[in-house]
């Protein structure tokens, strides 16, 4: 199909908007998308607005060396390959808002070097770039993608604010293989993720980076953080198996779901990727829905990630105002699996008494069900947990130490 460029008008203010593109891209060759801003330099003041793209062969919007650019209000269906896309991983300043790309596919032909056979509706190869307001809905692989190099892991970003994505068969937010680790905390605003087939959330070789407000629900494992540094989830809900969603899986014949799996909420990695650093933070999170009894027995809101560095626990992690629709430990927290895998020396903190049976304020310390960790300390058994909560601070010993090993890949 054609390919509108724009290419290398340095400095000339450039604009698409109203426009409708069927059928445009050349799948497998390089640059022929349906629009493709090529080595342009800083177009600040240009904008690719209220445009529709449909049945594209290669991409929606690609974004070339070419910065400032304002991509906003534009509808994709159908399309091949990334679809909203910065490809070299040096442009900046450009801002993704209001867009919507819907059924995303996988490429069976891609040009070398590219990774359109696992497309994201949103590519992020930069993040000093802003998205605010997109959706992203019915991609086959990832709704948005960090997909950063070591060169700009450590770049911070313009906003990230009102995003969401649901409707993945695998991912909604991917930040892997090399992670982003800006080098001044950053703030995800209002992140909405849900109906996903594998994972809500992927963060890996990660730090400084706060999720406030939003929601991950109705996907199998909601936010999975592995070998990461000042992860933090405030202001948040997680939600197993919602009743929308299980009143779509009891009214329609053959309906796949999650619900007969075992579900997870947060999984938290027992390893940073920093030594001397904390893992991860929940504050005022609330989780619902991973207690349904014609659900898998095996849901649980809160599981540590097996997948580690060093078989000892050292990611200092912090719990405080977390809320559960159930009073039984054993769907709210658990250290099983972890603990078959021969890490028995977990300690969580616990601020406000949130996991405490007792009713108690705090703070207390959640620690794996062994002698080491709860000898000469006042500990009850959390049912089913594999795990202990004691009283006071005392059982916390985890520091972060470095290690080198090969990169655990998802699964």
């Amino acid at each position: 199909g054609p390919s509108l460029v724009v290419l290398n008008t340095k400095n000339v203010v450039q604009k698409i908007q109203g426009v409708s593109l069927v059928g445009f891209g050349k799948q497998g060759v390089l640059g022929r998308n349906p629009i493709n801003f090529k080595d342009n330099g800083d177009l600040t003041g240009s904008s690719v607005k209220k445009n529709s793209i449909t049945l594209s062969n290669n991409r929606c919007v690609n974004v070339h060396g070419t910065d400032g650019l304002y991509i906003g209000e534009n509808v994709a269906y159908d399309t091949i390959g990334h679809c909203y896309a910065l490809e070299l991983g040096t442009e900046i300043n450009n801002s993704f808002d209001k867009n919507i790309g819907i059924l995303t596919k996988k490429a069976t032909t891609q040009a070398t070097g590219e990774t359109d056979n696992t497309p994201a509706t949103f590519l992020i190869t930069h993040p000093g770039n802003s998205w605010t307001g997109n959706v992203a809905a019915g991609s086959e692989f990832f709704g948005f993608w960090m997909d950063l190099t070591i060169d700009n892991a450590l770049a911070t970003m313009n906003a990230f604010s009102d995003n969401t994505v649901h409707s993945t068969f695998h991912m909604g937010i991917k930040s892997w293989p090399v992670g982003w680790r800006p080098s001044e905390p950053q703030v995800l605003v209002n992140t909405k993720v849900y109906r996903n087939r594998v994972r809500g959330l992927f963060i890996q070789f990660s730090s400084n980076v706060t999720f406030d407000g939003g929601l991950v629900a109705d996907t199998r494992h909601a936010v999975d953080i592995r070998l990461s540094d000042f992860i933090t989830f405030k202001n948040f809900n997680i939600l197993g198996n919602t009743d929308e969603y299980m009143d779509i899986v009891n009214t329609r014949s053959g309906q796949p779901s999650h619900c007969g799996v075992a579900t997870t909420g947060v999984r938290p990695h027992i390893n940073t990727f920093t030594e001397g650093s904390d893992g991860t933070t929940l504050e005022n999170v609330a989780f619902s829905g991973y207690a349904r009894p014609e659900c898998s027995s095996t849901a649980v809101a809160i599981d540590m990630d097996s997948h580690y560095w060093k078989n000892t626990f050292t990611a200092p992690t912090t719990f405080s105002n977390v809320a559960f629709d159930t009073t039984d430990s054993i769907d709210a927290f658990s250290l099983c699996n972890i603990a078959s895998k021969g890490v028995k020396d977990i300690a969580i903190l616990d601020v406000d008494g949130s996991f405490d049976s007792a009713g108690g304020t705090g703070p207390g310390t959640i620690v794996s069900d062994d002698a080491s960790m709860t000898e000469g300390k006042s500990c009850v058994v959390m049912t089913g947990s594999c795990a202990q909560y004691c009283q006071g601070n005392s059982a916390l010993t985890a520091e972060a130490v470095a290690v080198s090993a090969p990169a655990p890949a998802p699964d």
